[in-house]
């Protein structure tokens, strides 16, 4: 170990000449103030002098993601060199961790409680836009979600994509502390839907869903449901439904049916005819009612 050149070198031979004398080594720059690792004669691991830790490729600086320069830094040329994994052999039901946490006091080992809307931590996807990589493609993070205490920290999870055209990620989805599932406009601020986990109720266009299912919009049209098939409907069953029966609306093409146990009981044509009884009448007038082969007509 010394510096006569402003390096420190801890070399592990192989041999006594070229490569071989140096095929391990551990070096520090009293020049720059890094620390660099050698292994089979190559550089494989830096720790440069702001701390920052760089595994692969350590020749490039530290590359910024968005507005984060990462203390850690893992890059290589393929996925084999490029990526993380952690095993948690053990027999039991635990697996492995990863951690983010976050807490307002800037000194080790002391604690100071986080607020509402602080972010734990983020876990971010970015992509080489030619230039750098500070477009940031998609996010997920946690948050506060109302007041934490002592064994209480409500929390959501947000989920961002970001629009074409632009570099920062915009809210997708949330599940809140309530267990909600909320989708938003392609705004990232505006409510669309929203799955509330308490009432088990799904609401389109409102945030307080009255009915299981409920649908608030300018449309006029509510909804479309298209069979590929002959004929479409929607069936409507209860506890004391049998097995095959069903009561339900539907379609045979622009006719519109009533359906009672299994059967079409009533008609109404495109054109305003409208027929009763078993099959929903034969439609030969403008008022039919048939019973068992017996058939009324009123025109």
């Amino acid at each position: 170990v010394g510096a006569n050149d402003g390096w420190s070198n801890l070399n592990f031979a192989d041999g006594n000449s070229g490569s071989a004398e140096y095929i391990g080594a551990v070096q520090y720059s009293h020049t720059d103030n890094f620390m660099r690792f050698y292994t089979s004669g190559g550089e494989q691991m830096r720790i440069d002098s702001s701390g920052r830790l760089h595994i692969g490729d350590v020749t490039t600086g530290s590359t910024a993601i968005g507005t984060v320069t990462p203390q850690l830094r893992l890059q290589g040329t393929d996925a084999h060199k490029a990526n993380l994994s952690i095993i948690n052999n053990v027999a039991s039901t635990d697996g492995a961790y990863i951690f983010l946490a976050s807490s307002r006091n800037a000194t080790f080992g002391s604690y100071t409680i986080v607020q509402d809307d602080d972010a734990f931590g983020r876990i971010r996807f970015a992509g080489d836009d030619g230039v750098d990589y500070n477009a940031v493609g998609a996010e997920i993070n946690a948050e506060v979600d109302g007041t934490p205490g002592d064994g209480d920290m409500p929390t959501r999870l947000n989920f961002l994509t970001t629009r074409d055209g632009s570099q920062t990620g915009l809210k997708a989805m949330t599940i809140n502390a309530l267990g909600d599932m909320i989708w938003y406009d392609d705004d990232g601020s505006t409510e669309k839907m929203r799955w509330d986990a308490s009432t088990d109720r799904l609401g389109i266009g409102t945030a307080s869903p009255d009915y299981v299912f409920e649908i608030e919009t300018a449309e006029n049209a509510m909804a479309n449901f298209k069979s590929t098939d002959a004929n479409a409907n929607i069936r409507f069953t209860d506890s004391n439904s049998t097995a095959n029966g069903y009561a339900g609306i539907g379609a045979i093409g622009d006719d519109l049916t009533l359906i009672a146990g299994n059967d079409n009981r009533m008609r109404i044509t495109n054109v305003g005819t409208i027929g009763m009884g078993s099959g929903g009448g034969s439609l030969a007038g403008s008022l039919i009612i048939n019973d068992d082969g017996a058939t009324g007509t009123i025109d």
